[in-house]
């Protein structure tokens, strides 16, 4: 899972470039497994799927603490 825009000192006037960013991101990766893919003789699969919208993140668990982002995907 990959976040963008979390923070919203980072905006730009639209508030949109976090989006831009996170796209060509994850053009890079599939760019990537492909390159993967044609040097070491696997055939691994990804799909990618973005999503705008709130979210509420934070730090959940006593004895494992972990940071977690939920929204409604």
């Amino acid at each position: 899972m990959a976040a963008s825009g979390l923070n919203a000192s980072t905006y730009d006037r639209e508030g949109r470039s976090h989006i831009a960013a996170l796209a060509d991101y994850a053009m890079h990766l599939m760019e990537q497994m492909k390159y993967i893919n044609e040097h070491s003789f696997n055939n691994f699969q990804m799909k990618i799927g973005l999503n705008m919208g709130p979210v509420v993140a934070g730090v959940i668990g006593a004895r494992k603490p972990q940071y977690d982002i939920w929204g409604n995907t």
